[in-house]
């Protein structure tokens, strides 16, 4: 898995999956109350009232629940909407978002990610090494 601290006191990383392992494992330490920033299918209005469009869009979900689905090699976290395009009305609704592997997602946790977590993270996958920059 590639790790990127992104901020000082280690809130804010982005990580990107590269194998099931990575996934499984992730599944493992995010836990419900962090944030996942990600980019999801959402069913918006159209041009027209009566009709939706499914579209992509970024948004930041507050997570209620985490699980590792191995048969479609994905990982399904589930919460409400914090933050996301204000056009879509989509604030405070709920989401399912798919991390498949090599999506790049951010993890927030407000009191920080431990350096073991971090270690974790960082040797999980098939290369078993390290792979991440500051």
């Amino acid at each position: 898995m590639e790790l990127r601290v992104l901020d000082s006191k280690k809130r804010t990383i982005q990580v990107v999956p590269r194998s099931e392992e990575d996934l499984w494992t992730l599944a493992m330490y995010i836990r419900e109350g962090d944030r996942v920033r990600t980019v999801v299918l959402r069913d918006v209005a159209g041009r027209d009232a009566r009709q939706k469009e499914r579209r992509p869009i970024e948004v930041t979900l507050r997570v209620e629940s985490v699980e590792f689905q191995p048969f479609s090699g994905s990982l399904r976290v589930f919460g409400v909407i914090e933050e996301g395009p204000e056009r879509f009305g989509v604030r405070g609704r709920h989401q399912s978002a798919y991390i498949t592997l090599n999506q790049p997602i951010v993890l927030i946790r407000d009191e920080g990610w431990s350096d073991k977590v971090l270690k974790k993270f960082m040797e999980s996958g098939p290369r078993g090494g390290p792979s991440w920059w500051l």
